[in-house]
């Protein structure tokens, strides 16, 4: 270990001046050489600037002031413990019999006397150039960088680099307790008399922990893999030093402790060499960028989105990076958009309202990236299967949030982003960027039909740089039911035989689209699955006398007011009474409708049926539906298990799995078994013969009719759950039975 430490010693390197020139033999030049060489180094780098402004514009470029800056920047501050422990050498001193005392590095010099005073000359000198001055450079700048953000002068964080680049903008002030912690870990040994070793080993450890204490509770680090290499290095360094406390009276350490000590720091110099393999491998092969990096808001349309995800990691060649896969990492998302060919924004009402969407977009305008846009639209009524239901009043396409979706938008506002500029991005280039993506032309998308899909995403591919790849053998899976759903749709007498499973959900919610096409995708994989978006009304009605094994009923944001989707549950549970539901909410919450919502249905006001209620209702799901057997369906869905699966923040790496498991638990187990008192009751309390029963209060329908609660028999939602769900819980799992 003494021979791989000695060459990041500056005195064992120095002590080798003699053979440059005899004159260079004397303690006292050799310690000047050492204080001498960082200066030496910092001026060789002013020469080379200077003959770099000579040259020409190429070199200007490549070798400006800033860098120059920043680079004896970084030699002050990593090598600053070696460096201080250098210039503290004449400090270092240790006692001879006669009771005098002489430099440790260089025992012929007498501590106090003739040389030692040349010595401490220079140690004053290299103390103030060295390790004070660089103290005193980062309190000023600390001191200044606050004040630089809110003029948005980003000067001082381009010429601070070597101090700010490696921390959050939030603790830009870390550099000085590093900076602390290096200096007092330097300097005790030096200054510490010889005979008190123990206290020297307790007050530096004393710092280690208190520098450990606040890496923890700040995690100031810019990433999580920096800040997880810079805890493993403090644990290493404080169980290293703790191991000098056996020793510090001078009893050798055991071998097993000496074996233990040369084991932790050997994991640190192979993991630090190990990471600068890795990041040489990276850059020589150019594995660490990325085609497309997909920008989202995280607000609505996260399920379309990771659709999308899942379209292009199949046809991109090249990695596909998604911020909402790496969410509340922004330093993450700035480096990989700076390493991405090009920038996708999924674009709505909320993108201009996320720091880490204006991030990208400023970081992506800055570099010149190509940028592109996607809006995602719910479909038009004629476009779907209920169209026959329909006036085609609705012309234009609308956004999830229900704006209708502009192809193209000046921006006429400014946003302060000031929570950026720690992270190098001028609020000057915001406005700017912004201009530049809403010039974009998007590509209005939603995957109802496969044609459409295909044409919309060629569109968006042949835009990009540096991709090539055919949309449709991606997309087959995606549309996978699609080929047996048109079998029904066109009579086939063969496709009655199939053992299918059924997914169902609001025709006119783009998002829910997307969960079906997703599902489907995935449940195809084992098994037969028809999506009813894909089924007109006399072929629903065809499936639903061809007892399906199973149904999935999707919640969304609509499904409490969408006709089409509840009558066809009520013609599915009123053609086969006995068939297996299995209830998915997307996302982490959901409003249970409770006996007044079942109530409205009955009476008409729940659902914008127009005149002739039992007509719509009947042409929407192809077969005889009344109001009752809506409610009746509905109640039959919600008797079975509900699953919430929070598709926007599951990674394509685990809906898979998740998926699966609810395949797995759809058997007759999730089931709610209810007593038939209760169904009585609970038919007779909905129909209104139990008039007679007391209410209480019966409490307000609410989005999905369970915003009035009441003390009174809400039956319903006692056949759910008698106590209170906590959904939020899903936020965490991803994956929550109700």
């Amino acid at each position: 270990m003494n021979t791989l430490i000695v060459h990041l010693d500056p005195d064992a390197v120095f002590s080798n001046t003699p053979c440059l020139a005899p004159g260079l033999a004397g303690p006292v030049v050799k310690y000047g050489a050492v204080i001498a060489a960082p200066v030496m180094f910092m001026f060789a780098l002013g020469v080379v600037y200077t003959i770099s402004k000579v040259v020409g514009q190429t070199c200007k470029r490549a070798f400006s002031l800033h860098s120059l800056l920043n680079i004896w920047g970084e030699v002050l501050v990593e090598f600053y413990v070696s460096i201080t422990l250098a210039i503290f050498a004449p400090f270092q001193c240790f006692k001879h019999p006669n009771g005098e005392l002489s430099v440790l590095s260089h025992p012929e010099v007498i501590c106090g006397e003739g040389k030692w005073n040349s010595m401490l000359a220079l140690a004053i000198f290299g103390i103030l150039a060295y390790p004070l001055n660089a103290m005193a450079i980062a309190g000023f700048m600390t001191w200044k960088h606050p004040k630089a953000l809110l003029q948005n002068d980003l000067t001082l964080l381009v010429k601070g680099r070597f101090l700010f680049d490696r921390w959050t903008p939030s603790c830009y002030w870390f550099c000085n307790v590093s900076l602390i912690r290096n200096f007092l870990i330097a300097v005790l040994p030096c200054v510490m008399p010889q005979d008190q070793l123990d206290s020297t080993v307790l007050l530096m450890t004393l710092t280690l922990v208190w520098a450990l204490v606040m890496l923890l509770w700040f995690r100031p680090r810019r990433t999580p893999q920096q800040q997880a290499l810079d805890t493993f290095v403090s644990v290493v360094q404080l169980t290293v030093l703790s191991f000098g406390v056996a020793s510090s009276h001078g009893t050798p350490l055991r071998e097993s402790l000496s074996t233990a000590c040369v084991v932790f720091i050997s994991s640190v110099v192979l993991i630090i060499v190990g990471i600068i393999a890795l990041r040489a491998y990276q850059l020589l092969l150019n594995t660490i960028s990325y085609s497309v990096y997909l920008s989202h808001h995280s607000g609505q349309g996260g399920t379309s989105t990771r659709v999308l995800q899942w379209i292009l990691k199949k046809t991109v060649q090249g990695q596909v990076f998604y911020d909402i896969d790496h969410a509340g990492q922004l330093p993450v998302l700035i480096d990989a958009v700076r390493l991405a060919n090009n920038l996708l924004v999924v674009f709505g009402s909320e993108t201009f309202c996320r720091p880490w969407c204006l991030a990208s977009l400023v970081c992506a305008y800055r570099r010149g990236t190509p940028i592109h846009r996607v809006i995602f639209v719910n479909p038009l009524a004629e476009e779907t299967v209920v169209a026959s239901s329909t006036d085609g009043s609705e012309k234009y396409a609308r956004t999830f949030t229900g704006k209708q979706a502009d192809k193209a938008r000046s921006p006429a506002f400014e946003i302060d982003t000031f929570c950026l500029r720690g992270y190098g991005l001028s609020q000057d280039d915001v406005y700017p960027a912004i201009q530049a993506l809403t010039s974009v032309q998007p590509i209005l998308l939603n995957f109802l039909k496969r044609d459409k899909t295909n044409r919309e995403m060629e569109e968006l591919l042949s835009g990009m740089v540096n991709i090539y790849s055919s949309v449709a053998p991606a997309t087959d899976e995606l549309f996978s039911s699609c080929n047996l759903s048109q079998k029904y749709a066109n009579g086939d007498a063969k496709a009655n035989a199939v053992n299918f499973g059924l997914i169902m959900i609001d025709h006119m919610d783009g998002e829910a689209i997307s969960v079906s096409r997703l599902f489907a995708s995935v449940f195809s994989r084992t098994g037969t699955w028809l999506e009813d978006q894909d089924l007109p009304a006399s072929a629903f009605a065809t499936v639903a006398k061809s007892k399906p094994s199973n149904a999935v009923f999707i919640f969304s944001v609509n499904s409490h007011k969408s006709p089409s989707q509840l009558a066809r549950m009520a013609l599915l549970k009123k053609s086969q009474p006995d068939t297996y539901m299995v209830p998915i909410s997307v996302g982490v919450y959901f409003d249970f409708p409770d006996e007044e919502y079942f109530r409205r249905i009955e009476l008409g006001t729940a659902l914008d049926l127009g005149s002739n209620p039992t007509q719509l209702l009947s042409t929407l799901a192809g077969g005889d539906v009344h109001l009752r057997d809506v409610s009746n369906g509905l109640s039959h869905v919600m008797s079975h298990l509900i699953s919430f699966v929070n598709v926007p923040a599951l990674p394509l790496s685990s809906l898979d799995k998740v998926l699966n498991d609810i395949l797995t638990r759809a058997n007759d187990s999730g089931r709610r078994i209810v007593s038939k008192a209760k169904d009585a009751a609970v038919a007779d309390d909905l129909s209104g013969t139990n008039a007679g029963s007391p209410r209480g209060g019966a409490g307000g329908g609410g989005g999905f009719g369970g915003g009035g609660g009441g003390n009174g028999n809400n039956a319903v939602v006692a056949a759910v759950e008698e106590s209170a769900v906590d959904c939020e819980g899903a936020r965490e799992d991803s994956f929550t039975e109700v």
